[in-house]
């Protein structure tokens, strides 16, 4: 199999895989009993899974994401909404309103940083951001709290969610990315210089975006705890299609395939 063979047959797998996980997803909203007297919880919990199969969408849509260099950033994205999922199902409807009221004293703290700036071109964006957050509630009535939006760090919120080994083994390896740590800095984008004379010290290197669909297996593996999750909380027996055995069995033949050629 050939480079551009490799890759088109990526394409199309990564597509059919993403148009099998639509028709699961909204399958499993329009199965789903809606608590009129609970809608927040509602919209929280399916916006949270809209924004994961949304990222997984960007991955599918973009090969060059499938590396080491940019996957592991969205990676921690999809990972930090799957923890904080699992601790909203301990408690949904106290944990839904801490998560809102957070979101919105945040918004309502960057609206307070705008207006001291005290800038004449910013009346618009203060305008756009008032009734954006008026939509929710009244800005000057929302809390603004400094620190987390549970009130513990995110390692004791997977403890407390009873998944610290998500936290130690994908979280945190994917946040040496996100913060572009130095462990994660010196094995990929530096190099010893070849003069010897130079102390072996180390020079900048721009590496190859190498496409490996490992990382979109990892995304969608992470999305499917969190659909799973969400199944043994909302229904009883209810099965959907399951899209990311799709993509584990056809990433299983092209691995065959180019091992074979």
């Amino acid at each position: 199999m050939t480079d551009s063979d490799y890759i088109l047959a990526c394409q199309k797998i990564a597509h059919v895989y993403y148009e099998k996980l639509e028709v699961e997803h909204f399958e499993r909203i329009s199965k789903s009993d809606i608590n009129l007297t609970k809608t927040q919880n509602h919209e929280v919990i399916h916006g949270l899974l809209a924004r994961q199969i949304t990222l997984v969408s960007g991955m599918v849509k973009s090969l060059p994401t499938w590396n080491e260099h940019i996957a592991p950033i969205i990676l921690r994205c999809i990972i930090d909404a799957t923890i904080t999922l699992k601790y909203i199902y301990l408690d949904v409807d106290k944990h839904v309103q801490q998560f809102v009221d957070f979101g919105l004293g945040q918004e309502t703290l960057m609206l307070k940083r705008i207006k001291e700036r005290n800038l004449a071109e910013d009346g618009e964006i203060i305008n756009q951001i008032e009734q954006h957050i008026n939509k929710e509630r009244k800005h000057f009535l929302n809390i603004i709290n400094v620190g987390s939006w549970n009130f513990i760090n995110i390692r004791e919120t997977a403890i407390k969610a009873q998944c610290k080994e998500l936290y130690d083994f994908a979280y945190s390896q994917f946040s040496i990315a996100a913060h572009s740590s130095w462990n994660f800095i010196f094995p990929r984008y530096l190099e010893y210089c070849k003069n010897p004379l130079h102390k072996y010290h180390r020079v900048p290197v721009l590496p190859e975006l190498e496409v490996n669909y490992i990382f979109l297996i990892m995304a969608a593996d992470h999305l499917k705890q969190s659909l799973s999750d969400y199944d043994k909380l909302f229904f009883d027996s209810a099965v959907f299609q399951n899209s990311f055995d799709y993509l584990v069995t056809e990433f299983k033949n092209i691995h065959e395939d180019v091992e074979n050629s």
